[in-house]
């Protein structure tokens, strides 16, 4: 069985059915973080660079692990996937076989001073990293077809790894399906994203809303510049 490293990020228990929060409650903490996040100067040089913590730049690539999980909780499906950085500095995707690579689509990013970009907005940032480790900055949303969210965890996570123990940014992003989809990312210091696991939120006819673990990518490899 699969066990999960999320509740890192955000308090949620790995591989255990939960209610969610308080929408309340993460709306009053949403105005109090916005203030003091507002006062945060970008020209601090205790900011640390978010290239750091995750490289953009031409030629550099990352292999992963991806596991998806079954309601059993057992792996159903498992495959290998490498990201490469292009000359217009966005993220390739290919799917990896034993004959070679197949191209997959792409991602597009753009640095933009503390902050890396997509087309949501803020995709990774480090300007909430002297922040209390228990918050959750809401940095990027929009409402194209569905309502998607991108959420910060204040401070840094620490991992241990097969690199050794790092030091990452975790970020959240919910897409508002008729179920909820959780995406956490951590972004480490001197790799890139290093992990990504995804969760599924249920709502049973009591009402009541449960949070499944659904799978996870790994980094297997990488070489960066």
């Amino acid at each position: 069985m699969i066990n999960a490293l999320a509740a890192e990020c955000d308090g949620y228990k790995p591989g255990v059915m939960l209610k969610t929060n308080n929408p309340f409650r993460i709306f009053i903490g949403f105005i109090v973080l916005f203030s003091v996040s507002c006062q945060q100067d970008e020209s601090n040089p205790s900011v640390e660079k978010v290239m750091d913590y995750f490289p953009l730049r031409p030629g550099n690539e990352w292999t992963y692990a991806r596991e998806s999980v079954g309601e059993d909780g057992q792996v159903s499906h498992a495959d290998v996937e490498r990201w490469k950085v292009n000359p217009d500095y966005f993220i390739d995707f290919y799917s990896v076989t034993a004959t070679g690579e197949e191209h997959q689509g792409y991602k597009a990013l753009y640095l933009n001073g503390l902050e890396i970009d997509d087309i949501m907005g803020t995709f990774i940032s480090t300007k909430y990293v002297d922040l209390p480790e228990d918050s959750m900055v809401l940095v990027a949303s929009d409402n194209y077809n569905f309502l998607r969210e991108r959420w910060i965890k204040g401070g840094l996570v620490k991992l241990k790894t097969s690199f050794g123990e790092l030091e990452c940014i975790c970020t959240k992003t919910t897409y508002h399906f008729s179920n909820r989809q959780d995406e956490y990312q951590y972004f480490c210091k001197n790799i890139g994203m290093y992990l990504e696991e995804d969760y599924n939120t249920y709502v049973d006819q009591a009402g009541s809303s449960y949070v499944i673990f659904e799978g996870r990518q790994t980094l297997t490899d990488f070489e960066i510049k």
